[in-house]
């Protein structure tokens, strides 16, 4: 993580010197807004530290959280029982690093042991895993589920004005112009598709709130689903109203009513 302000903690050997803690961006923001926070003193559990430096948000438990306060304490004022070393190798596989990183820990204490070590990748790899499953299945249930919406709007629209034919006939002998009827019945059915899909884009919406953390790549209000799916499916429903209404207007009114 960059340093935005400041420098990093003191050496742990600089015991004549304040004990110092490093501190991100939206701690920064929310605790000391419009001033620079290096130099300046915070308390936690009776003891104070000073702030050093200040460096770039970044995602500390999942990938889809909100920027929160993040503090790093010196070792200095506090003694941790399972410390967790981060190595940077230089180059190649970090992993190839586990048997020297081993040795080093047993020279200090044979009774020492690494517990989990595992590279960055593969840390971000164990996060993603409960998002990945879900993900790679509704990849496949999404389109599906949309794709029969689709079939299953245009099955229903273009039944129900195929059963108006005979109203369609009554239109056209009382004087209406095909193109007149044609869509008086689009906007007719329409009128109810456009409605649902009001109260389903908004309850889209209200659903984006509570699995919104739970969706990567997906913002509240993401113009590709929200806009999108709404479009495709109303475009369906104009192309089902409009196509049996202009076939209805198409045939000779007098045929359809003899035949009624």
């Amino acid at each position: 993580m960059p340093f935005l302000e400041g420098r990093d903690l003191s050496p742990l050997a600089r015991t004549d010197l304040p004990l110092d803690a490093v501190i991100n961006q939206e701690m920064a923001r929310r605790y000391w807004p419009g001033v620079s926070p290096v130099g300046r003193r915070f308390e936690i559990s009776g003891t104070f530290y000073e702030i050093a430096g200040v460096v770039r948000n970044a995602k500390y438990l999942n990938l889809n959280e909100s920027p929160r306060p993040i503090a790093w304490l010196t070792i200095r004022a506090q003694f941790i029982f399972t410390p967790t070393l981060h190595v940077r190798a230089r180059s190649g596989d970090p992993r190839a690093l586990l048997p020297a990183m081993r040795e080093a820990v047993r020279s200090l204490d044979p009774e020492i042991t690494l517990i989990d070590p595992r590279s960055l990748a593969q840390h971000v790899d164990n996060n993603l895993f409960m998002q990945r499953v879900p993900a790679r299945m509704l990849s496949v249930l999404g389109p599906l589920a949309l794709a029969l919406s689709a079939i299953g709007l245009y099955a229903v629209l273009a039944y129900a004005l195929a059963q108006r034919t005979r109203e369609i006939a009554v239109r056209l002998t009382l004087g209406a112009t095909p193109r007149s009827v044609v869509w008086f019945m689009v906007w007719q059915h329409l009128r109810v598709v456009l409605i649902s899909a009001l109260v389903g884009w908004l309850a889209a919406l209200g659903l984006n709130k509570v699995i919104g953390n739970s969706l990567v790549g997906v913002s509240f209000g993401d113009p590709t689903v929200y806009l999108g799916v709404p479009a495709l499916l109303i475009s369906v429903a104009v192309l089902a109203c409009w196509l049996p209404a202009r076939r209805a207007a198409g045939v000779d009114p007098m045929v359809v009513l003899r035949a009624e």
